[in-house]
């Protein structure tokens, strides 16, 4: 009969860190007891993605009347990786310095170390959340940033990835914020992002991610939930607290400072009235949060042109037709809730042409009198003219109608 020999061999992160830390060697049979395999018997000729990983020099027997055994590494990877993509991963056996190699059956005996080239190698290494956006245990967070995880290994995104309670979705988060977007999957599936509404201002948020609803790509089952050991890179709850909303954010080692400015109209601008202008103002920081846009009137009040609108740095505005001698624009700069900062810009005038005012010159007709002549209206003849006043009657003889002129 045939020899007992290394059938496959499975890398696993055994204390959750996202190293790889053990292999686990599975055997073509039960060993007899009189079997002696220790770490010095065997080495990883090629480490294939596990950088550094290696068995050890350790002198103790680990087998005996087994089927499998899980051998420890002397030494963990020094990546963070729990799937090896470059297939290149290699065992060899030797007789160790205390150890000798030797696999028994009790009646058929292998005791030829050599290249393991026979083994198959199995993923049984759950994946780690490697980082996160927001940075766990943060401060002074920006509310608008999207949440963004990243694995040590390709996720099955099959599942979807979404918030909600505990036990039926991927994370939830405390509190929530609300509106969600779709997940967003990239790098190869190992990355998935998602946008959400504005989180609250100096608020602290907990999101915890569910070890039964996540599955790796790769791996036998039983071995694909993400791991949710505390000794995991960032393990199952992201922490992180919002920016403040008062005009600064965060601590005094990471203030952030709003300030606004309006460009556009300029001192003694005159804006026409029916026609379209481009009011331009200028942030810092740039592109963050939504303005809402005023314009004084007469009163003295302020007129809402536009609200919530994002902050470009410009807006269209449709001047109104009417006419001030002296207004200006007055911007919000704020996040939905609270007001980041605010600015005015110099006066300016409108002005509205009156579409009603025309020019009538050319319609006036000079006054006649009788015995003056003029072209008949019915004839295209010149006749003299009969001058007829308001209540007269008139007719003509080119016609049977008598008229009535009443003004």
């Amino acid at each position: 009969g045939a020899a007992p020999q290394i059938k496959t061999a499975a890398y696993q992160d055994a204390d959750g860190d996202g190293k790889i830390d053990q292999i686990s060697l599975d055997f073509t049979e039960t060993l007899d007891a009189a079997s002696t395999l220790a770490q010095e018997n065997l080495s990883l000729s090629s480490v294939g993605d596990f950088n550094s990983a290696a068995f050890g020099p350790l002198a103790v027997d680990l087998v005996g009347a087994v089927a499998s055994v899980a051998i420890p590494l002397g030494t963990e990877a020094s990546v963070v990786d729990t799937k090896e993509d470059v297939g290149t991963i290699a065992i060899t056996s030797a007789d160790g310095g205390t150890i000798t190699f030797s696999l028994t059956d009790g009646t058929n005996e292998n005791t030829t170390p050599k290249a393991e080239t026979q083994i198959t190698w199995l993923d049984k290494a759950k994946p780690v959340i490697k980082s996160t956006t927001p940075t766990d245990a943060s401060i002074a967070q920006s509310r608008t940033d999207a949440v963004v995880w990243t694995f040590s290994e390709p996720i099955a995104t099959a599942g979807g990835w979404a918030e909600g309670d505990a036990g039926s979705f991927e994370f939830e988060s405390t509190p929530d914020p609300g509106g969600w977007g779709t997940a967003a999957w990239s790098s190869s599936d190992t990355v998935v992002t998602m946008t959400h509404t504005l989180f609250l201002c100096a608020t602290s948020y907990s999101i915890t991610t569910d070890d039964t609803q996540i599955a790796a790509a790769n791996g036998e089952t039983g071995y694909t939930a993400l791991n949710d050991a505390a000794t995991a890179p960032i393990g199952t709850a992201l922490t992180f607290t919002a920016m403040t909303c008062s005009g600064t954010s965060g601590t005094d080692e990471t203030e952030t400072t709003y300030e606004l400015s309006l460009d556009a109209p300029i001192a003694g601008a005159e804006l026409t009235g029916g026609e379209y202008f481009e009011i331009e103002w200028t942030s810092s920081p740039e592109s963050q949060y939504y303005v809402d846009i005023y314009y004084m009137d007469a009163s003295g009040d302020y007129v809402l042109i536009a609200d919530a609108q994002p902050n470009t740095g410009s807006y269209s505005w449709l001047v109104p037709e009417i006419n001030l001698s002296a207004t200006d624009i007055y911007l919000d700069w704020n996040d939905l809730a609270d007001s980041m900062d605010t600015a005015f810009s110099d006066d300016f005038s409108i002005v509205t042409v009156d579409a009603t005012a025309e020019d009538t010159s050319d319609d006036e007709t000079d006054a006649v009198e009788s015995g003056e002549y003029g072209t008949n209206p019915f004839t295209g003849e010149t006749e003299e003219i009969d001058v007829v006043e308001t209540g007269d009657y008139f007719t003509s003889s080119e016609t049977s109608t008598v008229y009535y002129l009443d003004t």
